[in-house]
Parts: structure tokens; sequence; C-alpha cells
């Protein structure tokens, strides 16, 4: 559960730089930061890579049964 609770806030404390950016970048004309969203992009990446490879396996298992 103390997983969760840290991961929860991980993506909480990453959405509110991105409001944050996304603010600044309409107020003062600033870009947002490029880090925050090389970070959002790597992880829904790192994600997608991941559920396709269980559904790869899931699929192996169900065609050798």
């Amino acid at each position: 559960m103390k997983k969760w609770r840290l991961l929860n806030k991980l993506f909480l404390d990453l959405f509110e730089k991105s409001r944050r950016s996304r603010l600044d970048f309409f107020v003062s004309g600033k870009s947002p930061a490029p880090s925050l969203f090389f970070c959002l992009n790597w992880l829904i990446a790192r994600s997608q890579f991941y559920f396709q490879q269980i559904e790869k396996e899931i699929f192996l298992r169900m065609s050798l049964d």
C-alpha cells in the first residue's frame, strides 16, 4: 500500500508541476520545462511497453494450453 501512495504522490507532483509550467507559459510567454514533458513521455512509453509485454505473455500462455 505504501508503494501506491508514493506513486500517487509522484504523479500528483508531476501534474502540479505541469499545470504550473503551462500557467507560466500563458502568463509570461515562457516555454514549459522540456524535462518535465520528457519525463511524462518516458513514463507513458514505458507503461505501454510493459502492457504490451504482458499481453504477449498472456497470449503465449493461452496458445500453449
